[in-house]
């Protein structure tokens, strides 16, 4: 619970302020620096709330651009009647959620009280898929450290890692690799096992111990790196076991040959019983064909790393459902700020972005057994 801490009054007069007082959302000392575009602040544990902000207010030189949409300064029609509330927790990491006062009368009083909700209770987010690998020959050195830093820079609870090669042919220590990294970071990191299908019952094998004794949530299958078909019975077997844990297979899903939405459907239909997660959804040239696909087929999952289109992100909410889009970074190399950044971007209702920033995720985690 917020609690209200400090409510500082302010009479600006309007006479322009020194640049070097002019202050920054992303300090600690906000509440205690006047501001020309400023008429009160109310300062919550957990909140600041900016009151009557100039509709044409020079958010670039008042150092507030970061933190104030500039678009919704240009269309207020009444800044004294309405209120931005800045969560400072989504500050810190560059979110800002524009909110409008609903103790105030008139248009300030039509507001969706999920919204309000999302401010006071923001969503818990899981990254569903980051990588974790030391592979200097191939270039890859990504460690554990640097994926939790990257989600501590975009707000991230949690994340899921598994490794850049797969296990047993580059890699023979590969799981334990894993386990040592989400050891090292209780609570912040999950694992998957990436496994190539080739190796028979010694993939089976890694996959039950992976699951079974070191606590790994899901599998990670890479069909550019392991040249296996997704529905080849080398691979469905591998499927069917994980989906015997109640554990999500990933997908990397793009545009190179054996890894389109429709190579990964014909998985899909032969393992009805699977979870199935379509790992960047499509890719670059065949988002509208995984969307399409996860339509047919009720075990499909989208997933957003490095789909570069916010737009198809609410279609695909639209389409099928927000139980069944999920969102991820593909980290650390990618972002995962600028991709929690893009579903944002994708003007979800705040019940859906939370489903697919983190709710999706933490219930496929927990159903694993």
């Amino acid at each position: 619970m917020t609690r209200l801490a400090e409510l500082v009054h302010r009479d600006d007069s309007g006479d322009p302020i020194p640049h070097d007082r002019r202050h920054d959302l992303r300090r600690e000392a906000t509440v205690d620096l006047a501001h020309v575009v400023e008429g009160r602040v109310v300062v919550r544990r957990s909140a600041v709330v900016l009151d009557d902000l100039s509709p044409g207010g020079d958010f670039e030189c008042d150092r507030l651009r970061a933190e104030v949409d500039r678009a919704l300064g240009l269309q207020r029609t009444d800044a004294r009647r309405q209120r931005l509330v800045r969560h400072r927790e989504g500050v810190l990491t560059g979110h800002v959620l524009p909110e409008r006062d609903t103790a105030r009368p008139g248009p300030g009083e039509q507001v969706c009280e999920d919204r309000v909700d999302l401010v006071r209770h923001p969503p818990v987010i899981i990254d569903a898929h980051l990588h974790v690998d030391d592979i200097p020959a191939l270039g890859w050195q990504l460690a554990a450290a640097d994926c939790v830093r990257r989600l501590d820079e975009a707000g991230i609870e949690r994340g899921v890692v598994m490794t850049i090669v797969d296990a047993p042919e580059v890699n023979p220590g590969a799981l334990e690799l894993i386990a040592d990294a989400c050891a090292a970071f209780p609570g912040r990191l999950e694992a998957f096992a990436r496994i190539h299908p080739w190796y028979g019952d010694e993939s089976l094998a890694l996959l039950e111990r992976a699951i079974g004794e070191l606590g790994f949530k899901g599998l990670k299958l890479h069909p550019v790196t392991t040249i296996a078909h997704p529905a080849g019975e080398d691979t469905l077997r591998l499927i069917r076991a994980a989906a015997a844990h109640d554990a999500p297979t990933l997908f990397h899903c793009g545009d190179e040959p054996l890894t389109t939405p429709l190579a990964i459907a014909r998985a899909a239909e032969a393992c009805p019983e699977a979870t199935i997660i379509l790992g960047h959804m499509g890719g670059y040239f065949h988002v509208d064909e995984a969307i399409d696909a996860a339509e047919r087929h009720a075990n499909l999952v989208l997933e957003t790393s490095a789909m570069p289109y916010p737009a198809k992100i609410r279609e695909a909410v639209e389409r099928v459902g927000a139980e069944r889009v999920l969102y991820a970074s593909d980290g650390p190399a990618c972002s995962p700020r600028l991709e929690v950044e893009k579903v944002r971007l994708a003007g979800l209702e705040p019940g859906d972005e939370r489903l697919v920033l983190g709710d999706n995720a933490a219930r496929l985690l927990a159903a694993v057994r």
